[in-house]
């Protein structure tokens, strides 16, 4: 499965180590396929023969028998032989017929639309491969915390053609291979914080630059200026017309949401991104709380869908900005931040502060100060959080694990993790 997941990851989003492991996997299929044409020639031919042996002989025992009975068993016997070889031959066929199926598609389409072919296209697992399929499964749900990745990964990307996030399967690619060696169990709780980073990229990432020696913000793209000055300006009169009722709704200025519009009005790197997240988390704070902490008020309901058409009208700018908007309606925190973590949390601008530069230093202290001052703070910035001190926790356990805060770190993150559900 490792070899497969690696072929996937090789044809979508190659990195150098990977592109050799794919033209092993290129050659491997190369051999793969030669064998099933040499298997469905070989079963077709021996269905054939044992057909025509079998009736051969059926016919001679029932010219050579005068009893009805001898005949009527002779011609039983040439066709459940018949039968039995065709159900080989049969087998045989429907694997070549996948394979050759494949084969046409790899040569009119790119590899990731290989791999978003269901293995089985017509119809579900056939008939001769069920029970194995069907141990398989019994198999991995026998111990879902060391296989449930490899049972959705073989779900999604072979029976469905749906496959898991490339971003997560090209981290699963790249473990370390002494981690395969230590066994499934490390493999599985590597992977379990691979897909645990992966649900809170809900904002740009850090990304080493080791020429200047620190972790940057990755590069996002500003929206058009016309575009950035219309939904700021169409949020900015929502918002003061919500405030405005405040004596009748509720809504003030500390409120959780008018908090979260302010900070994404205000931030100091206004990119698609950063614009779409923020609005979108205060729309979907908007939509657990009207009718409940609020007022079915017209202007916070008129509040919550500018925020809703905002945010939709800048995803359409930007896949990235799309794909983080999607992540963040589907994360789901699990817990609160408690006392302890707050704790810790106080201390990381001066432990990891040095590694950043000067811009994604401004976003980390402006992250901690929210988590630190407001009571619930925003998902949004609890998920960027997670993931940043994720990143440089890793980056310091592959290279510097001598170094104290390697372990303080981790601890942290661990606390950070445990944060986020599988499931609203």
């Amino acid at each position: 499965m490792r070899t497969m997941l690696i072929s996937g990851v090789a044809g979508t989003m190659p990195t150098p180590g990977i592109r050799s492991a794919s033209a092993a996997a290129s050659a491997a299929y190369s051999a793969a396929y030669s064998a099933a044409s040499a298997a469905y020639s070989a079963a077709s031919a021996a269905a054939s023969a044992a057909a025509y042996s079998a009736a051969y002989s059926a016919a001679y025992s029932a010219a050579d028998s005068a009893a009805r009975s001898a005949a009527r068993s002779a011609a039983s016997a040439a066709s459940a032989a018949a039968r039995s070889a065709a159900r080989s031959a049969a087998s045989a066929a429907s694997a070549y017929s996948a394979s050759d199926r494949d084969a046409k598609v790899f040569e009119a389409a790119t590899p990731e639309d290989v791999f978003r072919t269901a293995l089985w296209p017509d119809g579900g697992v056939p008939d001769f491969f069920r029970a194995l399929y069907k141990e398989l499964v019994g198999f991995w749900d026998a111990e879902p915390d060391i296989w449930g990745f490899w049972s959705r990964w073989y779900e999604a990307m072979l029976a469905e053609g749906d496959p898991l996030p490339w971003d997560v399967q090209r981290e699963v690619a790249l473990i370390p291979d002494e981690v395969w060696e230590e066994g499934p169990e490390a493999v599985a709780k590597r992977i379990a914080e691979i897909e645990a980073d992966y649900r809170t990229r809900v904002a740009p990432r850090l990304v080493r630059d080791e020429a200047a020696k620190t972790f940057r913000v990755e590069d996002d793209p500003l929206p058009p200026v016309e575009v950035a000055n219309f939904v700021c300006q169409t949020v900015e009169i929502s918002l003061k017309t919500a405030l405005d009722g405040a004596g009748a709704n509720g809504f003030d200025e500390t409120s959780p949401e008018a908090i979260q519009v302010r900070a994404t009005l205000d931030a100091a790197f206004p990119s698609i991104s950063i614009l779409a997240v923020g609005f979108l988390q205060a729309c979907l704070s908007f939509n657990a709380r009207i009718g409940d902490i609020y007022p079915d008020d017209a202007s916070l309901i008129n509040l919550k869908n500018v925020l809703w058409t905002t945010s939709e009208e800048l995803c359409e700018l930007d896949d990235d900005a799309r794909a983080r908007c999607r992540r963040l309606a589907e994360l789901y925190a699990k817990r609160d931040v408690s006392p302890p973590d707050r704790e810790m949390i106080s201390e990381v601008p001066g432990v990891v502060g040095d590694e950043l530069d000067d811009n994604a230093r401004v976003v980390l202290e402006s992250d901690v100060e929210r988590i630190l001052s407001e009571p619930k703070p925003p998902i949004v910035v609890r998920a960027r959080f997670t993931n940043w001190m994720s990143t440089i926790s890793n980056w310091m356990d592959r290279g510097m694990r001598a170094d104290k805060r390697a372990k303080w770190l981790a601890d942290l993150v661990s606390r950070l993790r445990d944060w986020w559900g599988d499931e609203s």
